[in-house]
């Protein structure tokens, strides 16, 4: 999300609309590969990582695919908006 907690770390969100198996998702941004050493193989394992692994004020680091290499962000955690 635009001006949420992600972006702030430095982590780039997608930037422009594909359809992909009839759905519009965004594209472009950074593919998470791994969360301090833990691979990322899908979008369900990112969420169970943070979710049950990290907490917020926690720093972090995510290896991200950005430009074709793969990259860290140093990451502090947010806690999670509320809604």
């Amino acid at each position: 999300t635009s001006g949420g907690p992600a972006a702030a770390a430095g982590i780039r969100g997608g930037s422009y609309e594909l359809r992909f198996e009839g759905e519009t998702v965004l594209a472009g941004g950074d593919v998470v590969l791994a969360v301090d050493g833990t691979r990322v193989l899908s979008a369900d394992d990112l969420v169970r990582i943070v979710t049950n692994k990290l907490r917020p004020r926690t720093a972090a680091v995510f290896t991200v695919l950005r430009g074709g290499k793969a990259r860290p962000v140093a990451v502090r955690l947010a806690a999670r908006p509320r809604g």
